[in-house]
């Protein structure tokens, strides 16, 4: 693993200024050494409980080379944060082969209120990200300026096979919102992410990444990516008695096989309070292709959801998208504006794709907007705004 990060947590006024004038370059490379996580006297995950709280995880992760740059805020007093790099970032991370395995069973898993909390399962062969996340919380008020002026390259590439191998009893998200139980197992992953969590106070930002530049962003999978039963990835892996709650907002459950994945985007979430983000974007190139074999060997069965929720298995070859999102759970309107320069889009796929498995005596009791889907994909491209 590699990473470049720059973490704060704001407990006092707080004016944070900096920047990098040269080049910045992170690289991963995992070589002839299989992964795994495969525990045998015991549940992979047993009875993991999120009781309340925002952006908690617990999770389980098998992962081949990962290679990231972050910059991860969370304030509860006022702050004005300003920082830039004036050079070109490359984040590459490479899996040449290796065999990446994830097995053991989940038993009794729950969230039951707060909001973005997951608890999750994952393989990866390789992943490439650059990240730009802020949380402001207790009413504090947040400024956040940030420049990244070069070019951005992130180039993800797995050969190896990544299998996911696990069966589910007993999900419950009882409340709260944008809960998530998932599994996935994915081989080559690049992307750009920026989110602005407000959980109570005011926000606003000035965030540009590649303008005047190039956004480059390449992942290429080779490898077989299965997600099946614990025992057996080819045989189908069962999540079983998997409940959501009336009182939960788009909570999910799902489990998800995925070649290569690209992306671009842009998210504000706002809970209690005002957010008026600026994000620019610099002109994009995605390059994503996925020719390995891809499997989802997946049964729901005795599933129930209600409120405003759902519940998904897949598979899917190749999936690029760019997305700037603003979603608000608070009264009044919220502002977001932003630029995003030309755009080239490539999304291939030659891999077979398999949804193998099924749904059984599942259903949906009551509620809005509510789905349970089952899925196989060879190649997707998506655009979308707010």
């Amino acid at each position: 693993m590699a990473s470049a990060i720059a973490p704060e947590v704001s407990f006092a006024q707080v004016a944070d200024s900096w920047g990098i004038s040269g080049d910045v370059t992170i690289t991963a490379n995992n070589t002839n050494a299989p992964v795994s996580l495969t525990p045998t006297d015991v549940a992979l995950l047993s009875a993991p409980t999120i009781a309340d709280g925002s952006r908690n995880t617990i999770s389980a992760s098998a992962v081949g080379a990962t290679a990231s740059a972050s910059y991860v805020n969370a304030n509860d007093q006022d702050a004005t944060m300003a920082a830039a790099i004036d050079g070109d970032v490359v984040v590459s991370a490479i899996n040449p082969g290796s065999d990446i395995t994830l097995a053991g069973t989940v038993d009794g898993a729950a969230i039951d209120q707060g909001h973005d909390n997951t608890i999750a399962l994952s393989g990866v062969g390789a992943s490439a990200q650059i990240s730009v996340v802020d949380d402001v919380l207790g009413g504090a008020t947040v400024s956040r300026s940030l420049g990244i002026n070069g070019d951005i390259t992130l180039n993800a590439e797995n050969s190896g096979a990544v299998s996911v191998q696990t069966d589910v009893a007993g999900v419950e998200i009882n409340g709260g919102t944008r809960n998530a139980f998932s599994g996935t197992a994915i081989g080559a992953s690049a992307g750009v992410s920026v989110l602005a969590v407000v959980d109570d106070g005011t926000y606003t930002s000035d965030i540009s990444i590649g303008s005047g530049g190039l956004i480059s962003v390449t992942a290429n999978n080779s490898g077989d990516i299965r997600i099946g039963a614990t025992d057996d990835p080819t045989q189908a892996a069962t999540v079983s008695g998997a409940v959501l709650g009336v009182d939960s907002v788009d909570g999910s459950v799902s489990l998800m096989a995925i070649g290569a994945s690209g992306s671009v985007s842009s998210t504000t979430v706002v809970y209690a309070g005002t957010a008026d983000p600026n994000v620019v974007f610099g002109e994009i190139v995605f390059d994503v292709v996925n020719t390995g074999a891809v499997e989802a060997n997946v049964t729901i069965a005795d599933a129930l959801i209600e409120g405003k929720n759902s519940i998904s298995t897949g598979a899917i070859g190749s999936a690029m998208s760019t997305s700037a999102k603003s979603i608000s759970y608070a009264e009044g309107a919220q502002g977001v504006t932003g630029t995003m320069d030309s755009m080239s889009f490539a999304s291939s796929n030659s891999g077979s794709i398999l949804m193998a498995g099924g749904l059984s005596n599942s259903g949906i009791a009551s509620g809005f907007s509510l789905a349970i889907s089952l899925n196989a994909v060879g190649s997707s491209a998506s655009f979308t705004l707010p």
